[in-house]
């Protein structure tokens, strides 16, 4: 019998927003959340085939939209016999003018997530 190989890492990554309700705008950037994440997470996707990107479509509430997104995650694991590492969505940090950094949310009872949640990392991407 062959050996299986470890699985690396998969990371789903949500684009902030949707094309009809795209989030803050940012004038130092000139870009609305959605579309400057659009065109990170894709670029993210190019540099590391284990970076799958979704979506939000708009639906006339924010739970449908999210229930959407995440049910087309699902469907994508089961389809493509993976699991996820975690999920990421992207958005600016915009309800203070002085706000700067991310903020995580996990799982409460989630050990391991919250251990990662904490690192500091640097990003770029160019």
């Amino acid at each position: 019998m062959g050996r299986i190989k470890e699985m690396k890492r998969k990371i789903a990554v949500i684009i902030g927003h949707n094309e009809v309700e795209q989030g803050a705008y940012s004038e130092f950037l000139k870009s609305s959340e959605y579309n400057f994440f659009k065109e990170v997470a894709y670029k993210m996707q190019e540099k590391n085939v284990n970076i799958v990107v979704f979506e939000r479509k708009y639906c006339r509430n924010y739970s449908s939209e999210v229930k959407r997104v995440l049910t087309e995650i699902y469907d994508y694991e089961l389809k493509y016999f993976i699991s996820f590492s975690f999920i990421v969505e992207l958005h600016f940090n915009s309800a203070d003018v002085l706000a700067e950094g991310c903020e995580v949310i996990v799982k409460d009872s989630d050990e391991k997530a919250k251990k990662i949640a904490k690192r500091k990392y640097i990003i770029k991407i160019e």
